[in-house]
């Protein structure tokens, strides 16, 4: 676990691992989620292991909110795992965990920056065009689902 953080207002983003015990309540939280929105797509093989990802963590008043992974693969990065507790919804935080991943990339070399979403998840997909991604072509594994949707950024 690092000590980079930054506070805006009463909310705090911090930089951790995917083992931070901070973090697996909200991923199962968000699977669960997913479960409901896409019940066909229970059983496919989503990728688990995010080797060598930088897990951001927002804390609203010490207690988790919202998370999300940036996966660095060389050239690019790929966003991973945001999520936002419903209750919390509204209030830019989304918005404040995606500036921060893109933070993350750039200092990582990337030069661009890639995401999957999915079709029935209209909120993200309008977190993520706010903030200035394109739909791409659909890249693998996610090439063969129906209901997945994918972005990139240039950084």
């Amino acid at each position: 676990m690092t000590v980079d953080e930054l506070t805006v207002d009463e909310l705090t983003v911090v930089e951790t691992a995917g083992t931070d015990p901070r973090v697996a309540p909200l991923v199962a939280a968000m699977k669960a989620e997913m479960d409901l929105r896409y019940p066909e797509e229970v059983d496919l093989d989503h990728p688990q292991v995010l080797t060598g990802a930088v897990f951001l963590l927002v804390l609203a008043g010490g207690e988790p909110v919202g998370t999300c992974a940036v996966q660095l693969l060389g050239a690019e990065a790929e966003l991973k795992r945001m999520y936002v507790r419903p209750e919390q919804r509204g209030r830019g935080i989304a918005g404040l965990l995606l500036r921060r991943a893109e933070a993350v990339a750039r200092r990582a070399g990337c030069a661009r920056f890639k995401l999957e979403t999915g079709v029935r998840q209209p909120e993200a997909i309008a977190v993520y065009r706010r903030a200035g991604f394109e739909p791409i072509p659909n890249y693998p594994p996610y090439d063969a689902w129906e209901l997945s949707v994918c972005f990139a950024k240039q950084l």
